[in-house]
């Protein structure tokens, strides 16, 4: 979903090529356009998180605590950059399958010792008798 200086939906068509400007203008190369030609759609609603408290919901999205979005169209965007994701999903499965042999280590070992304490107070019982 992109949004426009306005913070409303920029209803975007089918393309061939995408172009985001440093200031935010979205253009587009169309689909059943010349090669080469683009077509600007509108202007990115930009913001500033400069002296704002954020916080991160239960949706993941970070979002200011008490005060509104405002638009801030002297932000620049960053070229040749793609946002990502901090959590890199190989080493946690690596970390997630080691965690998990561990807990299964844990388990035997305590299965083992509560079965060498039964055994032990068996022998030490007297017999009966």
């Amino acid at each position: 979903l992109v949004l426009d200086q306005n913070l409303q939906p920029i209803n975007v068509p089918p393309f061939r090529k995408m172009i985001v400007g440093e200031g935010g203008q979205l253009m587009i190369e169309p689909l059943n356009g010349e090669p080469g030609a683009t077509e600007i759609l509108g202007l990115i609603g930009l913001v500033s998180a400069q002296d704002i408290q954020l916080k991160k919901d239960d949706d993941g999205e970070i979002r200011p605590v008490n005060a509104e979005i405002q638009p801030d169209q002297n932000v620049k965007i960053k070229q040749g950059y793609v946002e990502e994701s901090n959590v890199n999903a190989i080493d946690e499965l690596v970390a997630s399958m080691g965690y998990q042999r561990s807990y299964e280590l844990n388990l035997k070992l305590i299965k083992t010792a509560s079965e060498l304490d039964e055994n032990t107070a068996s022998l030490l019982r007297l017999p009966n008798g």
